[in-house]
């Protein structure tokens, strides 16, 4: 399933922010990708003086079956 979800700037980077490898860095470490993705809203061409982010999603699922002992 494929769906869409609209954010401004400041509740991407909070996104970011909330990822548990991003949680589990050092302070530094953090900052660091923080205010990289900071720069990529700001200066990316196709980022840059939105209002409004559209952040595409994929949601896979599996289903897996026990087989039966005999």
């Amino acid at each position: 399933m494929e769906w869409r979800h609209d954010l401004s700037p400041e509740e991407l980077i909070d996104l970011v922010a909330s990822r548990s490898y991003v949680i589990t860095m050092t302070d530094s470490e953090r900052g660091e990708l923080l205010a990289k993705v900071c720069h990529l809203i700001t200066d990316h061409p196709a980022l840059a003086g939105r209002d409004r982010i559209e952040m595409p999603y994929i949601t896979q699922c599996y289903r897996a079956r026990r087989c039966p002992t005999s």
